[in-house]
């Protein structure tokens, strides 16, 4: 393999993490909860805040 190749294919390594990465994964999860509601966010944030079905700690 070439220098120019080792070149060439550090910057597409380099550029697909950047690429990859750039997108806000925790304001997209965000952004879902928000909107889709999911059951399972709620139950996990009922154990963390230890409430009960009823709500009542």
């Amino acid at each position: 393999m070439r220098t120019s190749e080792r070149v060439a294919l550090a910057v597409l390594i380099v550029v697909l993490d950047v690429a990859v990465f750039v997108v806000p994964v925790t304001g997209l999860l965000a952004a879902w909860v928000l909107l889709a509601r999911p059951p399972w966010f709620r139950e996990w944030v009922d154990r963390l805040y230890g409430y009960t079905t009823s709500g009542t700690t």
